[in-house]
């Protein structure tokens, strides 16, 4: 008697995995539709409203338990399907880039190049697990395999807010997830390969603009609240102070900031801080 190895056990096409693979293409139109739309919202970090309702709505539909707004974020949120071990995840991305917009034509092409985009894009990689949890859901159900999938709608990818669901203890008492990037080619080792990180944001507000009497009385009264954007463009400048002590990014260390203004939010624009730590 043969007995398969590791490696034979997860690329053999089993009952199971054809169940699933027929139900995408049954549904391949539907799906499409789906990331057409997640597409056309192109809602940057922490402000994908309409993506993240989509994502749930799609859930609930398919029977998954959702708690939206979850790990401090309104645009996050955690679908559960089935009950028992192993407990199987997975997580949904929708945050698009600003000034990123593409218009959908197979050639670089923007009607309006300042609006956000999915540069990545988010729009497939969201929709993509979205529709692998499914899919093993109804493999699950059909084949009498038993088991927990979780689904985790991670929002501001771009600001790294994954860290936020650990913090929070989300990610406790899972038994594996499955974590994948649309790119040239599909291979889990990619996302093995980052280190720690931890993140915070920082809210300035204003609660009380300064009023001042014009130098004529009989002028309107003068009112201007720059505290908030003083205190957010010191803490910047310091910030990059603050990187001039520290060792060089070799990749053992790393902090970004982001100014999430008016819906700018991307890794690499820079009130939030993510500081990378090494992994050994």
């Amino acid at each position: 008697m043969t007995v398969d190895t590791r490696e034979q056990v997860l690329t053999k096409l089993t009952e199971a995995k054809k169940t699933a693979f027929n139900w995408i293409d049954d549904n391949a139109e539907r799906i499409s539709d789906f990331h057409q739309l997640i597409w056309n919202y192109a809602e940057t970090s922490f402000r994908e409203y309409k993506s993240a309702k989509a994502f749930v709505d799609f859930h609930r539909k398919e029977g998954f338990d959702v708690i939206h707004g979850v790990a401090g974020m309104p645009t996050a949120y955690e679908a559960t399907w089935g009950e028992g071990k192993p407990v199987l995840s997975t997580y949904t991305e929708y945050d698009a880039v600003p000034s990123a917009w593409q218009d959908q034509v197979p050639y670089r092409s923007a009607t309006n190049p300042y609006r956000a985009g999915h540069t990545d894009p988010h729009s497939a990689l969201g929709t993509g697990s979205l529709i692998g949890a499914v899919a093993t859901k109804h493999a699950m159900e059909e084949h009498g395999i038993e088991g927990t999938i979780k689904v985790f709608g991670t929002p501001a990818e771009k600001v790294c807010a994954k860290s936020w669901f650990a913090t929070k203890g989300r990610f406790d008492g899972l038994d594996a997830m499955v974590g994948w990037h649309p790119r040239g080619s599909t291979t889990v080792m990619y996302e093995t390969q980052w280190g720690s990180y931890w993140n915070a944001a920082f809210v300035f507000e204003c609660d009380e603009p300064e009023k001042w009497i014009s130098y004529a009385d009989d002028l309107p009264r003068n009112a201007r609240a720059p505290g908030a954007l003083d205190a957010v463009t010191l803490m910047y400048t310091s910030t990059k102070y603050l990187k001039e002590a520290m060792l060089p990014n070799t990749g053992l260390w790393t902090m970004n900031e982001a100014v999430m203004a008016a819906g700018q939010a991307t890794a690499d624009t820079v009130s939030y801080t993510h500081l990378t730590l090494p992994t050994n």
